[in-house]
This record gives structure tokens, sequence and C-alpha cells, in this order.
């Protein structure tokens, strides 16, 4: 399949990994996927969860590794709750994965896979795309969403979730001079929970809005893979072995049509 694609393209394979909260899960198998097919990723982006796995990997961590270590990371996790001045939370269990995982004091531009993430200025609207710089703030930047985590200040701007301004992060790979483009989205069905609550009706407020720039935004990519995680929340991990399978599954299904 990866001689395929060099021999007819003949350029680098960018690949962009979207937000969804626990639904980034599925982002492991997609990534098995393509390692069994030998498709090489040159560079590689990350939006919120998407820029999770994405550092992970780019730091040499491989699919099966990856299923062990985020299996043990939760959304939210109670007890390490601090309140701080921009945020309910400090993403206390996210810092605990990046000191534990990553080289200590890692930079963005140590990757052995030139890496980018994405973040928003939360004072200008402005799409930031972090591709050097210290990797943890960057991390914590973009999965901060606003009014639960604590926004990051970097180099005088306070940014927070990147999934505001692009949740599949394909602009960030045309920085890193991708030729080739493969972009998951883990909302690919654009459908949305029956709202229980307040709580779930802002939630699909916000992801439809989020979800109607993605429609426009992915038509950039040179291979959407659309993932169907509908029936999934995006703000519980009891169903993270399933959410692997279903990437990996449904990955295979979308590259087979393609190009096999």
């Amino acid at each position: 399949m990866i001689s395929f694609i060099d021999r007819m393209l003949k350029r680098n394979i960018g690949l962009a990994l979207g937000g969804g909260g626990a639904r980034g899960a599925a982002h492991i198998g997609v990534l098995r996927v393509l390692e069994e097919n030998r498709i090489d990723i040159r560079n590689i982006a990350g939006t919120s969860a998407g820029a999770i796995v994405a550092a992970l990997y780019a730091f040499g961590m491989k699919p099966n590794e990856l299923e062990k270590t985020l299996k043990t990371l939760r959304p939210i996790d109670i007890r390490s709750i601090k309140i701080g001045a921009l945020g309910v939370f400090e993403n206390g269990p996210l810092i605990k994965l990046i000191e534990t995982y990553l080289p200590k004091n890692a930079l963005i531009e140590q990757a052995e896979i030139p890496l980018a993430i994405h973040t928003t200025d939360i004072e200008t609207g402005e799409a930031i795309v972090l591709s050097q710089g210290r990797l943890k703030e960057a991390l914590l930047a973009s999965c901060c969403v606003p009014g639960i985590y604590t926004p990051q200040i970097i180099d005088g701007r306070v940014l927070v979730d990147g999934g505001l301004t692009e949740n599949v992060p394909i602009s960030a790979l045309h920085k890193l001079e991708s030729g080739f483009i493969m972009a998951v989205n883990l909302n690919g069905s654009f459908s949305y929970m029956k709202p229980d609550s307040i709580i779930d009706v802002a939630t699909n407020a916000l992801d439809i809005a989020i979800d109607q720039r993605t429609r426009d935004q992915i038509e950039d990519a040179d291979l959407a893979i659309n993932l169907d995680l509908f029936k999934y929340s995006r703000t519980s991990a009891i169903h993270f072995e399933e959410l692997v399978k279903a990437g990996y599954e449904q990955t295979k299904v979308i590259l087979a049509k393609d190009y096999l």
C-alpha cells in the first residue's frame, strides 16, 4: 500500500489527529492500521486528544504501548481538583502522563517525527500552531477546555483547546510541508447524543459549532478518515478498548476502499 502512495504522489505523508475527548482512543487503532501497512508518517499534528496521541507517537511510542499507557488516562479526575485563576481544574492526570512517559523538559522540536500541536488564542480567536517550544505546556494548552481547565500562557498568549479553531489540524501539516495529508475526524458521522441535561445541551452546541467548521476544513485533506463513533461518549473512558477496535476496523475499510 505504501509503495503505491509513494510511487503516485512522491510526497511526505502527514497525519492530522483530531480532537474528541475520550474518543481519542480510536487514534490508536488508526495508527495500528497504518503501521501494519507500512505507511510511513513523516509529519504529525494533533488537536486536544489528538495532540496527546500525536506527541507520544512522535516521541517513539508504538500503538501497543500507547494502548497500555492511555488506558489509565481519564478526561477528568475529581481527586486531582485544584482551583485555578482561569479554570476550575488543573489537568492533573495529563500532567502526570506527560511527566511519566515523555522526556523531562521535552521540546516539540526534539520529536523523532516532526510534530505540531494546535491551540487557540482565547483573547484573539487566532489558531496558534506550536512546532517548537516546551511540549508539556503545548499539550496542556491544546487539551484545555475553556472554563474547565486552566489555560497556558505561552509567549504572552493565553492558549486553550485547539478544537475551537481547527479540530482536525490540517493547516498545521501544511506548515510542516506535508505533501499528502491524511486526516482523522473522530466525529465523522456528524451525529450527536440525545441531551439529558443542561450540560449535554451545552456540549452538543459546542460540538455542532466545531463540526460545522470541520466539514469545510477536512475537504483540504487528501484522505479523510471519518470515523463513526457516535455511540461513544466524549467524556467517559469506559469504552476505551471498543474505541481502539473501532478506529482499527473502520480505518481498514476506508484504506481498502481508497487504495486496494
